[in-house]
């Protein structure tokens, strides 16, 4: 009789660590999941941010370019073709070439991608390589 109460012991206590396994098991398949998701969602926000940079790098190269032209067109004018220039013309050429356009990519959510935990294939956190400042990981 003991040890039948015996092994229903040992068989609730078989059931009751299986059960405590399983539930760490679909916590961590489930943080995967969401884990996984959640750099989808930002590979995502770096692919349309990285497309923003290229059209704005595409109109800040027209805007160069036209830049470049008014200051090789002042340049190469001669003392007669400034002269004859009117001084409201003249001005913002002169200004133009000490304050030319500037391109400033946006780049947060690609910092972000950055700044994120490394994941393996398997959608588990990798251990990270990379030092912060001070020595710590």
């Amino acid at each position: 009789m003991k040890s039948h109460g015996g092994r229903r012991w040992v068989t609730e206590g078989f059931v009751i660590v299986a059960s405590i396994l399983l539930a760490f098991w679909i916590d961590a398949w489930w943080d995967g999941v969401q884990g996984g998701r959640q750099e989808a969602s930002l590979v995502e926000a770096v692919r349309e941010e990285l497309e923003a940079n290229r059209e704005s790098l595409r109109f800040f190269l027209t805007l160069g370019a036209a830049h470049l032209d008014r200051v090789d067109r002042f340049l190469r004018a001669g003392p007669e073709q400034l002269q004859a220039m009117p001084t409201d013309s003249v001005h913002p050429m002169v200004e133009a070439m000490w304050l030319p356009p500037t391109f400033d990519a946006q780049i947060s959510a690609t910092t972000m991608f950055l700044d994120s935990p490394p994941r393996s294939t398997s959608g588990r956190l990798e251990p990270s390589t990379r030092r912060c400042p001070g020595g710590r990981r």
